[in-house]
């Protein structure tokens, strides 16, 4: 399969904006079987909760503790 046919073929199929036919050859393709493995892997990592003012806090306080 050929995914650079204008150089958006993905962002269409993951925007839902193939054709029936285009998107079941894609992912019956052994790119498509990749990149939908590869979405239900990425969809399954849980991402830590940043507090930046805390952080921002924490590493003024290293700086300062380390220029004393």
């Amino acid at each position: 399969m050929n995914l650079e046919k204008d150089g958006t073929f993905l962002a269409k199929w993951l925007n839902g904006e193939l054709s029936e036919e285009e998107k079941n050859a894609f992912e019956a393709s052994t790119e498509g079987k990749d990149f939908k493995e590869l979405i239900q892997v990425t969809e399954q990592i849980e991402f830590q909760k940043l507090d930046i003012d805390k952080d921002f806090h924490n590493l003024q306080s290293q700086i300062n503790d380390y220029q004393r």
